[in-house]
C-alpha cells in the first residue's frame, strides 16, 4: 500500500509541476501569482490525504467539499496533461524534422502560449461537459436498470449461444 502511495504522490506531484511549468512559460506570470498557484497546487495535491483525515475527524462537510473540489481538479489535471503531452510531441516532431531536413519549420509550431490554452481548454470543457452530465445520469432514474430488469446478463450473447440454432437468409 505504501508503494502505491508513494507512486501515486510522485506521479501526481511531477504533473502539478508539469502544468506548472507550462503555465509559467505561457502565461509569464511574477512571484505572487507563481506563489498562489503554487499554494492551490500544493492544496490540490494534499487533497486526498486532507479528505481522509478530515472525514476520520468527522468534518463530513468539509471532507466533501475538498472531495469535489480535488477530485474535479484532477480530472482536469489528467484531461490538461493528456492533451498536452500530445501536443508537445507535436511540437517535438516539428522541431526535430526541422533541424534533420535543416528546414524552417517554425510557421508549424504551436507558441507556448497556445501549448497551453488548448488542452487547458479542452480539459475545461471536457469536464464541465463531463459534470453535468454525470449529474443527469445520476437525476434520473430512468438510466438506471437493476439487474433483473436484463436477465440476459452473464449469458454468452450474440448468435452462438447453446442451444440456439443459426438461421441463414435464403
Amino acid at each position: 500500500m505504501s508503494l502505491f502511495l508513494i507512486t501515486f504522490f510522485f506521479a501526481y506531484s511531477a504533473v502539478h509541476l508539469y502544468a506548472f511549468i507550462k503555465a509559467r512559460a505561457a502565461l509569464n506570470f511574477g512571484a505572487g501569482t507563481g506563489i498562489a498557484l503554487a499554494l492551490f497546487m500544493a492544496v490540490m495535491l494534499a487533497a486526498p490525504f486532507i479528505i481522509r483525515f478530515s472525514e476520520r475527524l468527522g468534518f463530513d462537510i468539509f471532507a466533501r467539499v475538498m472531495a469535489y473540489a480535488g477530485y474535479f481538479w484532477l480530472g482536469i489535471l489528467f484531461l490538461f496533461f493528456s492533451c498536452s503531452i500530445v501536443l508537445d510531441i507535436y511540437r517535438f516532431i516539428v522541431f526535430a524534422g526541422g533541424l534533420l531536413f535543416q528546414k524552417d519549420l517554425s510557421p508549424f509550431v504551436l507558441s507556448a502560449g497556445h501549448a497551453f490554452l488548448v488542452p487547458l481548454i479542452f480539459s475545461l470543457a471536457a469536464s464541465t461537459y463531463g459534470y453535468f452530465e454525470a449529474r443527469d445520469n445520476l437525476q434520473d432514474p430512468r438510466r438506471h436498470g437493476k439487474a433483473e430488469d436484463c436477465p440476459d446478463i452473464g449469458r454468452p450473447s450474440g448468435p452462438y449461444r447453446q442451444g440456439e440454432q443459426i438461421e441463414e437468409d435464403t
